[in-house]
This record gives C-alpha cells, sequence and structure tokens, in this order.
C-alpha cells in the first residue's frame, strides 16, 4: 500500500488534487523568503557626486603655502638671533649685495607672471590654479633666496651676526607680502596673465567666490 502511494505521488503532476487517503506534501518556506521578481527595480535616485574643492578652499591652500615660505624665513631670523646674538653690522658691501638681491628678487618675482601660459577659453578654476600654482610657487623661491643668501654670508663672516640675516629678511618678508602673497592685487597680474590668449577667465573673481 505505502508503495502505490509513493509511486502515484510521483507520477501525478505538480499542483494536481491529492486522493483522500494520501498526506500532501508541504513545501518548506525558504528563511530568507522568495526570491525578488526579476522585474523589480529599486527606483534610482538623484545622483550624489562627492563635493568638489570649493574655491575658498583652493585659495586657502595658495595662502597657506605662502604663509609657510614667509613664516620659514622669521623663524630663521629668529633662530639666527639665538645662534649668533652679537650686535655687528655688516661691512657696507655685504648690506649692499643684500639689498641688491633682494631688489633683483623682487624684479625677477614679476618678471616670472608673464611666464604664465594663458589659458584656453573654457577652462575650470582647477586648471586655472593648476598653472598658477606651478609659477606661484617659483616666485616664493626666487624672492625667500636673498634670505637663504644672508645665512650663508653670515657663517662666512669673521664675526657672525643675525643681524647680517636680518638686513636681508626683513625685506624679503616685506616684498612677498606685497608682490607674492595671493591677495586681489597679486591675482589680479595671474589673471590677466592667463587672460593674454584672449580667454575671460575671471579667474581673480572665481577664486575669491564672487562669481560661480
Amino acid at each position: 500500500m505505502q508503495l502505490s502511494s509513493l509511486r502515484q505521488r510521483r507520477t501525478e503532476p505538480e499542483g494536481a488534487a491529492y486522493p483522500s487517503n494520501v498526506a500532501p506534501v508541504h513545501r518548506i518556506p525558504h528563511p530568507l523568503g522568495p526570491p525578488p521578481s526579476r522585474a523589480f527595480r529599486t527606483p534610482a535616485g538623484p545622483e550624489v557626486k562627492s563635493p568638489g574643492v570649493t574655491s575658498t578652499n583652493q585659495l586657502m591652500t595658495l595662502r597657506m603655502l605662502s604663509g609657510a615660505f614667509i613664516g620659514g624665513i622669521a623663524i630663521l631670523t629668529a633662530l639666527m638671533v639665538v645662534i649668533a646674538p652679537d650686535m655687528v653690522v655688516p661691512e657696507p658691501w655685504v648690506i649692499a649685495v643684500l639689498l641688491g638681491l633682494v631688489a633683483a628678487g623682487a624684479v625677477l618675482s614679476l618678471v616670472l607672471v608673464g611666464t604664465l601660459p594663458a589659458a584656453p577659453q573654457g577652462a575650470t578654476l582647477t586648471e586655472l590654479l593648476s598653472k598658477v600654482q606651478a609659477v606661484h610657487i617659483m616666485r616664493l623661491a626666487v624672492t625667500e633666496a636673498p634670505a637663504i643668501i644672508a645665512i650663508v654670508l653670515m657663517f662666512l663672516a669673521e664675526e657672525p651676526s643675525w643681524v647680517t640675516v636680518a638686513i636681508a629678511a626683513v625685506p624679503t618678508i616685506v616684498v612677498m607680502l606685497a608682490l607674492v602673497f595671493p591677495h586681489e592685487g597679486v591675482l589680479r597680474r595671474y589673471e590677466k596673465a592667463l587672460d593674454a590668449g584672449g580667454a575671460r577667465t575671471q579667474f581673480t573673481d572665481k577664486l575669491l567666490g564672487r562669481v560661480a
């Protein structure tokens, strides 16, 4: 009797009615539930884009870089006061050389602005800033050079004195703040060089957040 029931169960198609004397087979549901239908699609929300670097952050990066160079000169000068505390005024030719180097560095720094390649029409702010940063770093290095040379001359002198470094460092810091630190006047010089090819970049206004 049991053997005939099993044979009947195998031959009957799925969904057929079971005889009254045969217990129906119950399927155990999957613990994770039925698989989702292929026709089901999760509604797509708006595309979330990671926020880019804002113009304020870009300008802050440029100013922090400039501040690091300027602050480095101030720290080195203060360190020389500790290393060579004697107040000895260097010879006149040394003073003339150092001040001449500061002036030459200032002029060369302005000349380097003209080496900035013209921007193509429709260039993004990030592309413009990458061009400016390369020239800006060169300008910082050129204007900082007289202070480094002054440190070398101080150690070569018979009586090393921090005054030698201060003679070059103080005007160097003034030149860097006036001509290199990225305030609006300096940014306008960069913008003029970028627009030399006919593009209207609005570099200064974009970097200052005045226009989108």
